[in-house]
């Protein structure tokens, strides 16, 4: 019939009228042969079919995008290098629609999302519903139902890196279902419309009731009101002030990365030493099997305490760190180094000078199973890790590369780089070092702060110059010309008063105590 007539010739109204008529026959046929419910869906579309847009929050970026947003109904996504801006950006489109009135769901399979950097952009973390579910497949059916709910303007799958299942989500995705067509959801001045969306949406957490477990469930309420990590501090003011929350979040995965002789190491186990205080029990994972059991205790570690792991293989070693974590039993664990994780493979050929490929594909195997258990589980991993000279692409210092490949960027809450900086000296005696450390990459505050620490020769990082100095800027110590006033006691300079804290424990604890609760308010 079609072949009857050329439709690229419309000038000829009579040829116009037969394709008018040759659609109509095609709808007809169309209707006979799908639901009423579909042939409404394709009236619809041969309409006005304009997606609903949601801006980014940024001007500049809704004009990139040349449609003033982001378009509903549509997957999107969202990649770059680590600390690059992903999150906040899908943070800051949440906003918009939650601004418009609109539902929005968190899917945060990285475990790494903190409300109260979720707040400070503009979330309404009371109504945003959270999924910390274990697998790539229960994860994705949480997104499919909530979906076919219509009920959600926008989710968030944060992030397709984690899940085992291969998909085509991005870090935001936003879906217009056959039920939202009904009504527009964008328009949320509407009150039947916003209680057909509250039917609907209770309908689809009633579905998810039945299909996990009531402990899931709770997850997805809007429960966000105490879901702040807890913290362990880092032994040192400065940093635990550079880090924004008080030090670093336990079920995370934090990296110390830097060259040799900057202070990982001692900076790890002032961790153990802050987590063992609060009663914790922590796990060293000496993969280098350097670790001195007197410097540690030099630094204030319970040695007797911690569970030390001598294992010879990357797997072996890898596998201690995930039965440790699913045993919900360890506050800390370190891993020292990444550098030193070498495959059973390699262990196992010769050596022949070719580049080894297995320690990149592992790490990524590894980091995705434990940090399903860290999920789970309230415990703090450290990894340590070199640095090499090597041009490489991508964010960052092009002259240096991490080992392991790039999955603990990405793993990673927090990244800390450390560097020498100097030499201290007393008299002629280099009596330790001083140390610069970066926040590279920061998931529960604002990232690229420092920390200047010194670090003495078996000691440690010393904490009474930081104290009082902190201390004297927030009040808690008077300072009354060169002379400093603490406790009752009048001590004539600033050498004095360190040493004077040095010696008194308990005036230390006090001062830190007050200082923190000044400075952290949670913690």
């Amino acid at each position: 019939m079609m072949s009857e007539y050329e439709y690229d010739q419309p000038s000829d109204d009579g040829k116009v009228l037969e394709k008018d008529a040759a659609l109509r026959l095609a709808l007809s046929r169309l209707a006979s042969e799908f639901s009423r419910e579909s042939m409404l869906s394709l009236q619809r579309f041969f309409g006005s079919r304009h997606a609903p847009i949601i801006s980014t929050g940024s001007l500049k970026l809704d004009l990139a995008l040349g449609t003033g947003g982001l378009p509903k109904g549509r997957v999107v996504e969202i990649y770059g290098w680590e600390a690059s801006g992903k999150t906040t950006l899908a943070l800051h489109i949440i906003k918009e629609a939650q601004k418009r009135g609109g539902y929005c769901a968190y899917v945060d399979v990285e475990n790494a999302l903190d409300p109260s950097l979720a707040e400070s952009i503009g979330v309404n973390t009371e109504d945003l519903l959270i999924s910390h579910l274990e697998s790539a497949e229960s994860s994705l059916s949480v997104v499919d139902t909530l979906i076919k709910s219509g009920a959600i303007d926008v989710i968030v799958v944060d992030s397709v890196l984690r899940p085992v299942l291969q998909c085509s989500l991005g870090h935001g995705a936003a879906w217009e279902t056959e039920m939202m067509s009904e009504y527009e959801y964008d328009q949320p001045s509407d009150d039947g419309k916003v209680l057909e969306k509250d039917a609907a949406l209770r309908l689809a957490l009633s579905r998810l009731a039945s299909e996990f477990s009531r402990e899931s469930m709770l997850s997805l309420q809007r429960f966000f009101g105490s879901r702040h990590a807890p913290i362990i501090s880092t032994g040192s003011l400065k940093l635990d002030l550079a880090l924004g929350t008080g030090g670093l979040p336990k079920g995370r995965v934090v990296e110390i990365y830097g060259w040799e002789a900057s202070g990982k190491t001692t900076l790890a186990l002032h961790i153990i030493k802050e987590a063992q205080k609060r009663g914790g029990y922590c796990a060293y994972v000496d993969v280098e099997n350097a670790l001195d059991p007197s410097l540690a205790e030099s630094i204030g570690v319970n040695t007797e305490d911690l569970l030390i792991s001598h294992l010879e293989s990357a797997e072996s070693s890898l596998s201690v760190v995930d039965t440790l974590i699913k045993s919900g039993a360890i506050d800390v664990i370190v891993v020292d180094s990444v550098a030193a994780l070498v495959p059973q493979s390699e262990l196992d050929s010769v050596i022949d000078g070719t580049r080894p490929k297995g320690q990149s594909r592992l790490m990524t195997q590894a980091l995705r199973k434990i940090h399903s258990s860290l999920c789970q589980s309230q415990t703090l991993l450290i990894f340590i890790n070199q640095v090499r000279s090597r041009p490489c692409e991508g964010f960052g210092n092009a002259n240096e590369v991490t080992c392991g490949g790039n999955a603990l960027k990405f793993y990673a809450a927090v990244r800390m780089r450390t560097m020498k900086t100097g030499l201290l000296r007393n008299e002629d005696e280099i009596t330790g070092v001083s140390v610069s450390v970066q926040i590279v990459k920061n998931k529960l505050a604002p990232a690229m702060k420092k920390a200047e620490l010194e670090i003495i020769f078996g000691k440690g990082i010393t904490s009474e110059a930081e104290v009082l100095e902190m201390a004297c800027t927030h009040g808690v110590i008077s300072k009354m010309g060169d002379g400093y006033y603490i406790e009752g006691e009048v001590l004539k300079d600033e050498e004095e008063a360190e040493k004077y804290l040095a010696e008194n424990h308990e005036v230390l604890e006090k001062v830190v105590s007050i200082l923190r609760s000044q400075l952290f308010e949670r913690t």
